[in-house]
């Protein structure tokens, strides 16, 4: 038996390559996709000519996801009213990593990454959350370092106006979270107000298989009336149940209709306001979702 025929299993780097698409494309589906085409490749390799099985099942990932993004361009821009990435729902480990790491699974980051093309983002994943060095992506792209080098700084070029503040802690994000659901269940239009930056926009993606709005909604009144118009009913309603769920690297809140999601609040949070809120509306994006029984904890039910 060869040095590298170690014993690798599905779930061996199922996280590791899931986390490298996902950033790649936004789509958890395609992640998944992609990783079980890729144990079947490595399934049928003569595995004793593969020198590190990891970089093997990252290079030959990282191409399959720079074809995807390349096709999928068209796909996305007729995209009925707002598109936002697949919510990334979190698992025990994925709550131990650092702010920059979750930050680089956030929706705000992850939308960021729509203005590059395919290879900056490709470039830009790898060396900015994977630590990729740019030698190192040339050989996985089967590219020159120095074109490597210039769509990673292409990239951040084009990302500079989307840095994101790193200021805000898990208490604070909690607490104005926990103060916008409060002023929308109890009617409260100055306290929901007080949560939102005076630039807040709404994102919703219905897709064109559930109700949302049609465009990026603006303006503290129109979205706080908005929201009491859409939100405040459900949460009044006993068929519902609205709980606090991690996910995308932050708490974010999920309602349920008889144990199936049909939305998800994710926030982009700055300067202890909120700046963007990011409704998913479209029911493919919403299947990763399971209610939660903790009623103590993620339930605003009376």
């Amino acid at each position: 038996m060869c040095s590298s025929q170690v014993n690798i299993t599905y779930e061996t780097y199922k996280s590791l390559i899931c986390h490298l698409v996902y950033k790649m494309t936004g789509s958890v589906s395609d992640a998944e996709d992609i990783y079980q085409e890729l144990m079947i490749k490595w399934s049928q390799q003569n595995v004793c000519e593969i020198h590190s099985p990891k970089a093997w099942l990252i290079k030959v990932a990282t191409r399959m996801a720079l074809d995807l993004l390349k096709s999928s361009k068209k796909t996305k821009e007729c995209y009925i009213g707002p598109w936002l990435p697949e919510p990334w729902l979190e698992s025990p480990y994925d709550l131990e990593e650092s702010y920059q790491q979750k930050e680089s699974l956030s929706i705000a980051y992850l939308l960021s990454l729509e203005k590059l093309t395919a290879n900056e983002r490709v470039c830009f994943v790898l060396h900015k959350a994977f630590d990729y060095s740019h030698k190192e992506i040339a050989k996985t792209l089967n590219l020159s370092t120095s074109n490597c080098r210039k769509y990673a700084s292409r990239a951040k070029l084009k990302l500079q106006d989307s840095d994101h503040k790193v200021s805000l802690n898990c208490d604070h994000h909690s607490k104005i979270i926990q103060q916008f659901l409060e002023a929308i269940q109890g009617g409260n239009m100055d306290q929901l107000i007080q949560a939102f930056s005076i630039d807040v926009r709404l994102h919703s993606d219905g897709g064109g298989k559930a109700f949302a709005a049609r465009k990026i909604l603006k303006g503290l009144l129109f979205i706080g009336r908005f929201l009491m118009k859409t939100l405040k009913p459900s949460l009044l309603n006993q068929e519902y149940n609205c709980q606090f769920v991690h996910f995308n690297g932050a708490l974010g809140l999920v309602l349920f209709k008889n144990n199936q999601a049909i939305s998800a609040y994710h926030f982009h949070i700055e300067n202890l306001k909120i700046i963007d809120i990011y409704v998913h509306r479209n029911p493919e994006k919403l299947k990763l979702f399971e209610l939660k029984h903790d009623a103590s904890r993620s339930s605003f039910k009376e």
